[in-house]
């Protein structure tokens, strides 16, 4: 995200206006502009690694362990999800930069439907082959009590993350940094309060289970959003 946004930016480097790329107002624009994305980054990094610290705190190394090794499936997910969305990023801008934010929308409603698709019937066979693929990959000692639904909670979670797999990016196209800055706040702040109360009483079900209820509440909260983003940048498409 951060990154993206400075690529962004540079992307318009020109020699006709490189002096003021250099210039102190404009750095110190930039910084200000990329301020929020910097504290979004901090607050993802958060969210992705309260669990196991708290884990930590609160349980045993046998719990934090089972986890651990179910999250990274979740992390294959995650780390695909960032290819994608790098890939798509750059044509949602020029789209976005063009005004064409009903093809804009349009492309965002497609890619989300075919890759959900996709991505739900992978879901599904992991699901049903889950013994075979632990077993083979961190071997028969990690098939626990409650391992299946700790594996379900979690692939539910892979499920509604790529629900709104574009909209975060959509709000940095969108010159929104302290919107999505907001977002993965209450996304980060609502996982550390879940896990404090669900990780003492259920362990590595209530990791997931606090995954899952942050993931559900940041689906809320992007989707409202971009709700109402849309329809504001469709009326002034339209005057």
């Amino acid at each position: 995200m951060f990154i993206f946004y400075f690529n962004n930016k540079l992307n318009y480097l020109s020699l006709s206006n490189i002096k003021n790329y250099f210039s102190l107002s404009y750095c110190i624009s930039l910084l200000k502009q990329s301020l929020p994305l910097f504290i979004s980054t901090l607050a993802v990094t958060i969210y992705y690694n309260s669990d196991v610290i708290m884990l930590n705190l609160f349980t045993t190394v046998y719990d934090v362990g089972i986890y651990s090794a179910y999250y990274k499936i979740v992390f294959v997910f995650l780390t695909l999800k960032a290819v994608i969305i790098g890939y798509f990023t750059s044509s949602f801008s020029q789209l976005y930069k063009m005004g064409k934010i009903e093809k804009l929308t349009k492309k965002i409603f497609i890619l989300t439907r075919y890759i959900l698709s996709i991505t739900l019937l992978i879901l599904i066979v992991i699901f049903f082959n889950y013994t075979n693929i632990i077993t083979l990959t961190f071997g028969e000692k990690y098939l626990v009590e409650g391992s299946q639904e700790l594996l379900l909670i979690l692939l539910t979670t892979v499920f509604i993350t790529y629900l709104y797999l574009f909209i975060p990016t959509y709000h940095i196209i969108a010159q929104q940094q302290t919107k999505f800055m907001y977002f993965t706040l209450i996304g980060s702040i609502s996982n550390v309060l879940l896990n404090f109360i669900l990780i003492p009483k259920y362990g590595y079900i209530g990791a997931s289970l606090s995954t899952l209820g942050s993931e559900i509440a940041l689906l809320i909260i992007f989707f409202i959003s971009f709700k109402k983003t849309m329809k504001v940048r469709h009326a002034e498409s339209n005057n």
